[in-house]
C-alpha cells in the first residue's frame, strides 16, 4: 500500500473515504504516516507493538501501547485455527490488548496494517472475540501470501465476501 515506503498511498485512503464518512472512527491495528493522513479525516486509535512507533504522532491519534509475544512461548501456543498461514511468529500481548481496547461500539472500520510482517497479523482470526466484526474490515498487504490467506479465512469465519481493491489493500465488507 505504499508510494515511498510503508504508508497507505492516496488509492487507500479514497476508498476509505468511499465507504466511511468523515469524522468517524477508525481502529487501527499498526500505525505509520497513513496514520496522519486519515486523521484529517477520521477519530484515530492505533493498536502499536514497535516502541519506535508507539506515541509519535500523538495529535494524530490515541494510541494503544502494548507488547507483543512470540508463539510457542510457554503461555502463548500458535493456535491450531492459524498454523497453516506462513510466516506467523506471533502477535499482539492478548492479555494486554484485551484490558486496552475501546468498546465496540467507539470505531466504525478496523484497518490491520499491523503486527509488521516479522510477526504476523492472523493473530487477529484467534482474537476476533475482540472486535467488533460487524464493521467495515480492511487489511493491507494481501499482494503477500499469508495475507491473502488471512483475508480470506476472516472472510470465511465471518461469511461476508471480501474484495482486493488494488494489489495490496483487500475490504470485508
Amino acid at each position: 500500500m505504499s508510494i515511498n515506503g510503508p504508508t497507505l498511498d492516496n488509492e487507500c485512503i479514497d476508498y476509505i473515504k468511499s465507504i466511511l464518512p468523515e469524522g468517524q472512527t477508525i481502529l487501527e491495528l499498526g500505525s505509520g504516516e497513513g496514520t496522519i493522513k486519515l486523521s484529517e479525516y477520521y477519530n484515530m486509535i492505533s493498536v502499536e507493538n514497535q516502541r519506535e512507533w508507539q506515541d509519535r504522532y500523538p495529535i494524530c491519534t490515541k494510541y494503544i501501547n502494548v507488547g507483543h509475544k512470540m508463539y510457542n512461548e510457554t503461555d502463548f501456543k500458535k493456535p491450531d485455527n492459524i498454523k497453516n498461514i506462513p510466516s506467523q511468529n506471533g502477535w499482539y500481548d492478548p492479555n494486554e490488548l484485551q484490558t486496552k481496547l475501546p468498546a465496540k461500539t467507539e470505531y466504525d472500520l478496523i484497518l490491520i496494517d499491523g503486527p509488521g510482517g516479522w510477526l504476523g497479523r492472523a493473530g487477529f482470526i484467534t482474537y476476533l472475540e475482540y472486535f467488533n466484526t460487524e464493521v467495515p474490515i480492511i487489511l493491507d498487504d494481501v499482494h503477500r501470501e499469508q495475507e491473502l490467506m488471512i483475508i480470506k479465512k476472516l472472510s470465511e469465519i465471518l461469511d461476508r465476501e471480501y474484495k482486493i481493491i488494488n494489489k495490496s489493500l483487500g475490504c470485508i465488507l
